[in-house]
């Protein structure tokens, strides 16, 4: 029987390291859970490399994410699920004055490109927001 080294991590799916590009959150969402938890979905423009956004390289409100959170991946790698407990989840959250802020410290895609914008502040519950694929820069 094989062994698997400890610094092997197995990951599923087919995601590839796309041409150098931009990488940037295409969408955010955030929504109450039936079990009273806090369901946050981040979609990305290309496939982010898992081990930089990992729950230690995450921020909610300027602090780790509570213990009990749970980080899931779909398929292709272009989307994260990150899953607060009901312990954590503020009885204020619907209300515009407590809103969460989440920062994605070292996300990058499997190519290396490190995400445009890494900081989105204003989160309440059922809060929905596209953003729009980032203008290129030209140095004169």
């Amino acid at each position: 029987m094989a062994q698997t080294s400890r610094k092997t991590v197995p990951y599923h799916g087919m995601r590839m390291a796309p041409k150098k590009s931009d990488f940037y959150v295409r969408k955010l969402e955030a929504e109450k859970t039936v079990v009273g938890g806090i369901a946050i979905d981040i979609y990305f423009n290309a496939a982010v490399d898992p081990r930089t956004v990992a729950l230690p390289h995450l921020l909610l409100n300027d602090l780790p994410f509570p213990d009990g959170t749970t980080c899931m991946f779909n398929k292709a790698g272009t989307e994260i699920r990150l899953m607060l407990p009901a312990s954590y989840y503020p009885s204020s959250f619907s209300q515009e004055k407590n809103t969460m802020k989440i920062q994605l410290c070292a996300a990058t895609s499997f190519n290396g490109t490190f995400l445009v914008q890494n900081e989105f502040d204003g989160i309440i519950a059922g809060y929905i927001h596209v953003f729009p694929k980032p203008r290129k820069v030209e140095n004169k």
